[in-house]
């Protein structure tokens, strides 16, 4: 089975205290509540130089409208910038909690901690503190980026009174994602095509997914297509923009002519508010997080801020400029991880390690940023269990293979063991998919080690059964005794006397029958071998 990790919430709160400072506080712990001063980590000028270092530390942009700079800060740098947020929202007390919060599941394969920061929204500092990179704390102690560990998630909430996100009463029959791209006229362009391909390739394996294209996107293009149907995840493909004079988010979507149109967050938000389905609204545009943090200005007025302030449930956004390439990148591997069943916070992670895999020398996998407002199986809740997601992927798979779409089905079976599923059914069917219908013995001797292989495979699973040792058993037949040569263990009759004691469904048989007649006489063998017993 897929692994899923379940969440326990270590939710930190940093808000004014009764002496107008600063505090910590715990909102939800596994080790009880309790509040420590916050002490800011960086002076305000030291605090601002922090957020130009973090971008210009980040790969040349191709989404991003304004001047890049060459010049990047060290990997030491970055890791003690990270270890000096850590001790800020881990004082005292504090650090204890984490550390016995994260033993908590150290000897738990499928627990994590989910490190949600609710940051202020009406303070002075309310802006710097949200455009500080939490996704970059780093633990000393551990020795790890806890963003980039699948089992320490980082979420970011904002103290917002009376915005409480709503989902409908009722599942949606399938989830539905819009990708909205924008590629205006006289912009850098994008590699749209890629990105597209790749989300589609990425929800493949998820049968209950419906992915569908609007292009050029316009305001009203927008609005029309969320007017008739009920998506529950936007994403949008498009350059990004902030105003730093104004403080001011805006996404660059296209005229009717193809000229570029700025659509600011309130804008956006307004618009996409009455789509009360929505789970996710993905944002791969550069700067599509970031806030306004001189005194004065609204931190609200970002382009994720403003859609968290309308109640959109979650939302995946980018701190600072991202390149064309980890944009794309980024889009998969979030996507793959949530049509297998995970939650939003988990596939973010997952994200951030494939960018981190793709190039260990760059920092782009800070540049997400994951809102959310609600608990992971609220925030987004997959149509199907991981189990019922396997059984429906793998009853396509045979269904490919009865109308002889071989390659098919082999990409099918293949997604399901890449999400780690290791059931002896899905080897058996792989190697039918590589067979491909044609008679082991006319096969190249190459190609038929890729369909022992997988056959094979079955022998140690605790699955295996009667039908498996059949198939095992014919190919030996066809290949190595009609061919004379010297088959590997367990030898053919071996084979048929596991498959007479192993359990059997004689539905998998009709169906080993029907795909491969051939094997028609190992079962035949294995039958008479079990009337003849005792």
């Amino acid at each position: 089975m897929a692994r899923i990790i379940d969440y326990e919430d270590l939710a930190l709160a940093i808000e004014p205290d009764r002496e107008g400072r600063y505090q910590v506080r715990t909102l939800s712990s596994p080790y009880g509540l309790t509040a420590e001063p916050f002490i800011l980590p960086f002076g305000r000028q030291e605090m601002e130089e922090l957020v130009q270092k973090v971008g210009v530390g980040l790969a040349v942009p191709a989404r991003d409208l304004g001047p890049t700079e060459s010049k990047q800060p060290s990997s030491a740098s970055f890791r003690e910038t990270g270890a000096r947020l850590f001790r800020s929202l881990f004082p005292g007390t504090l650090h204890e909690t984490y550390l016995r919060s994260r033993g908590r599941f150290e000897s738990r394969p499928d627990q994590g901690l989910r490190l949600r920061i609710v940051l202020p929204v009406d303070v002075p500092d309310a802006g710097l503190l949200q455009a500080l990179s939490w996704e970059l704390l780093y633990c000393e102690q551990t020795g790890d980026f806890l963003a980039r560990n699948v089992l320490t998630p980082v979420i970011r909430q904002l103290a917002l009174s009376g915005v409480a996100p709503s989902l409908p009463e009722t599942e949606a029959s399938c989830v539905r994602v819009l990708i909205a791209v924008a590629s205006p006229r006289g912009l850098p362009p994008l590699d749209h095509a890629d990105e597209h391909a790749r989300i589609l390739q990425a929800w493949r394996q998820q049968p209950k997914a419906k992915v569908k294209l609007l292009r050029p996107a316009t305001l009203r293009g927008l609005t029309e297509a969320l007017r008739s149907d009920h998506y529950q995840v936007v994403h949008f493909i498009c350059h990004g923009a902030f105003d730093l004079e104004m403080g001011e988010g805006s996404l660059l979507l296209e005229t009717p002519g193809g000229e570029p149109y700025f659509v600011s967050g309130d804008v956006l938000a307004e618009t996409l508010r009455a789509s009360r389905e929505l789970r996710l609204v993905f944002l791969n545009s550069c700067k599509s997080a970031q806030v306004a943090r001189q005194p004065g200005q609204d931190p609200l007025l970002g382009t994720a801020a403003a859609l968290v302030r309308r109640g959109l449930p979650a939302i995946i956004a980018m701190t600072a400029p991202i390149s064309d390439s980890a944009a794309r990148l980024l889009s998969e591997a979030v996507y793959r991880s949530l049509a297998r069943g995970n939650s939003i916070e988990a596939a973010v992670a997952d994200g951030r390690l494939a960018l981190f895999q793709e190039n260990p020398r760059a920092w782009e996998w800070i540049t997400p940023a994951l809102f959310a407002a609600l608990g992971d199986s609220n925030v987004f809740r997959p149509l199907c269990s991981a189990a019922e997601n396997l059984s429906t992927r793998q009853e396509e798979a045979v269904s490919l293979l009865k109308r002889q779409s071989y390659g098919r089905a082999q990409e099918l079976i293949e997604s399901c063991l890449e999400g780690g599923e290791d059931l002896a059914d899905l080897y058996y069917y792989l190697a039918l998919a590589l067979l491909g219908g044609r008679q082991p013995r006319r096969l190249k001797l190459e190609d038929f080690r890729r369909v022992e292989a997988s056959a094979r495979r079955i022998l140690p699973l605790a699955d295996r059964a009667a039908h498996h040792f059949c198939f095992l058993a014919f190919l030996q037949r066809d290949f190595y005794l009609t061919n004379y040569l010297l088959p590997p263990e367990p030898a053919y009759n071996d084979l048929l006397k596991q498959a007479a004691e192993a359990p059997f469904d004689p539905s998998r048989l009709e169906e080993l029958v029907r795909l491969v007649p051939e094997a028609r006489a190992e079962i035949k063998s294995m039958t008479d071998r079990l009337e003849s017993a005792p």
